[in-house]
């Protein structure tokens, strides 16, 4: 995972918003999800489409909202 994937993902969880409410598109190896973030658990991403993304596969993470 590259290190601006790893600060966008602690800039979703560090927001005063929750976390859930932040739109993202997320570009995996294998996918593009483009949801919500719930929560994460160990090293996956989890959506609130109930989608679980593991972390070592984002290759990129757009937030769309502004914070």
């Amino acid at each position: 995972v590259k290190r601006s994937h790893k600060r966008a993902i602690r800039k979703l969880f560090k927001s005063s918003r929750y976390v859930f409410n932040i739109h993202v598109m997320i570009e995996t190896d294998t996918k593009t999800y483009d949801t919500k973030v719930a929560g994460k658990l160990n090293d996956n991403l989890i959506t609130v489409d109930g989608d679980i993304i593991p972390i070592k596969t984002i290759r990129n993470i757009i937030i769309k909202d502004r914070f």
